[in-house]
């Protein structure tokens, strides 16, 4: 997981649960516990700069509607309904496909 990132913090939260579980329920031994907050700072890391995604412009309803438009100019049914779906209602392609 690269450093900095939501991953590499949940993982290691998710690793001091599981712990602070064994611990306390299963008697594992008290060195086990959970780090120190600036040891786990340390281990999840900073983001480099050059990793960091710049945020996409929002396409425009006029936008849109040229591209379904489009889409229908080309006789590219099958794709127009799909793409209505994901513009108009936000849906991701898992939910899409299952559908």
């Amino acid at each position: 997981m690269p450093a900095g990132g939501q991953g590499r913090k949940r993982a290691l939260g998710d690793i001091a649960a599981f712990l602070e579980w064994a611990v306390n329920r299963q008697g594992l031994d008290m060195k086990w516990l959970s780090l120190d907050s600036e040891i786990v700072q340390e281990l999840i890391g900073l983001k480099k700069f050059s990793e960091q995604i710049e945020a996409t412009p929002p396409v425009k309803p006029e936008q849109f509607s040229w591209l379904l438009d489009k889409l229908k100019e080309k006789k590219l049914y099958e794709l127009r309904p799909a793409y209505g779906l994901i513009g108009y209602f936000g849906l991701r392609l898992a939910e899409l496909a299952v559908l």
